[in-house]
C-alpha cells in the first residue's frame, strides 16, 4: 500500500528571519489553521537542532513534527559516533535539502517551506528549504508563508537603512514585521516567538502578545462597511 501526502491538516503560517551585528533571529506566530479555522493558538512552530541550530516552517505542522523527529534522530546518529563533532546549522541546513528533495523525488513531498538558522564559529547562518528541495543561502533576511511576499520587502527595507543592527534593533523589527503580518494575513494571530542564535547558544523566547492598532480610519467599520443602510 502506497501513501501519499496530498493535503495539509493543520498549518502554520509566516516565518521571518534577519541576521543582526551579533547572531540571527527567527520569529513565527504560534497559530495552527484548520483551513480558515483558527484551532491552535498556542503551538511552538520551532525545533532547536543542537546547540547551535533552529528550525521552523510554514504548512503543515504534522510534517513539521515529522522532520522534528528525523533531526533528533540525525543528532542521536552523530552523538553515537563518538568523533567529538557535532553538527552546525550549515549540515542540517544541507541535511534538510537532501530529506525535502528526497520525499519529492518518491512522490510524497512534506509539504513544509522551512527556514535554517544557527550562529557557529563566528559566523551567523540563514537558509531557505522548500517543499521539493529548492534552496538558498540567504545573505541578510529571508521569510516563508505569506510573509515571504507581503514581510519581506520590510525586512529588506529595514537591512538596508540599518545594515549594523544590534539585537534590540533587529527584534522590534522583526515584531514589525509580524504585526504587519496579523493585519494582512488572516492565518496569523498576534502571539509570537522569537528563536535567537548567538555565539552563546539558541534560547527561544515564550510566547509574546504584540500590540496592535485598529484605530485607523482606513480600518473604521464606517469606512470599510459595503452596504450602506439609509435611515
Amino acid at each position: 500500500f502506497f501513501s501519499v501526502n496530498c493535503k495539509d491538516m493543520a498549518s502554520g503560517s509566516s516565518v521571518v528571519a534577519l541576521k543582526y551585528k551579533d547572531g540571527v533571529m527567527l520569529a513565527t506566530d504560534t497559530l495552527l489553521s484548520y483551513g480558515s479555522l483558527a484551532r491552535y493558538p498556542s503551538v511552538q512552530r520551532i525545533k532547536t537542532v543542537g546547540d547551535f541550530t533552529a528550525i521552523a516552517a510554514s504548512g503543515d505542522y504534522a510534517d513539521f513534527q515529522h522532520i522534528a523527529a528525523q533531526a533528533d534522530d540525525l543528532l542521536l546518529e552523530d552523538t553515537l559516533c563518538e568523533d567529538y563533532c557535532t553538527v552546525g546549522p550549515k549540515e542540517v541546513y544541507n541535511w534538510l535539502t537532501r530529506v525535502m528533495y528526497n520525499r519529492r523525488c518518491n512522490f510524497n513531498p512534506l509539504l513544509n517551506t522551512a527556514i535554517v538558522v544557527g550562529y557557529r564559529d563566528g559566523e551567523s547562518f540563514c537558509g531557505f528549504v522548500d517543499s521539493v528541495g529548492t534552496h538558498f543561502e540567504a545573505e541578510e533576511c529571508t521569510a516563508v508563508g505569506m510573509a515571504q511576499h507581503i514581510g519581506l520587502p520590510l525586512l529588506r527595507k529595514r537591512v538596508e537603512e540599518n545594515p549594523n543592527m544590534t539585537r534590540e534593533q533587529a527584534l522590534k523589527t522583526l515584531e514589525e514585521v509580524m504585526a504587519v503580518m496579523f493585519y494582512r494575513d488572516c492565518r496569523t494571530i498576534n502571539k509570537i516567538q522569537v528563536a535567537d542564535c548567538t555565539a552563546t547558544g539558541v534560547t527561544i523566547s515564550e510566547p509574546k502578545m504584540l500590540e496592535t492598532q485598529w484605530k485607523y480610519k482606513a480600518m473604521d467599520f464606517e469606512h470599510t462597511k459595503l452596504i450602506t443602510i439609509p435611515n
